[in-house]
């Protein structure tokens, strides 16, 4: 799984938080948030909390590529 950073924060900025909002929004730490949106790896759990508290579902970020599985990056 890859996570697609620039999708996070275009996320983050079209709902008008900061970095610091959202993490605190999620219940993660700002570095964690900061390491989701430089494309780094996280616990699964850390991503699904911004994931949500962003308002979507997996389902919902995957379809918009916030999420890549291992064979989307052969496409």
């Amino acid at each position: 799984m890859k996570i697609n950073g620039t999708a996070f924060v275009k996320a983050r900025e079209s709902h008008l938080l900061g970095v610091l909002e959202l993490a605190n929004k999620a219940d993660v730490t700002f570095k964690t948030l900061s390491r989701i949106e430089k494309g780094q790896s996280v616990k699964l759990v850390s991503l699904r909390k911004v994931i949500k508290a962003l308002g979507l579902t997996v389902d919902e970020a995957l379809a918009k590529r916030m999420i890549l599985m291992d064979n989307d990056d052969k496409k």
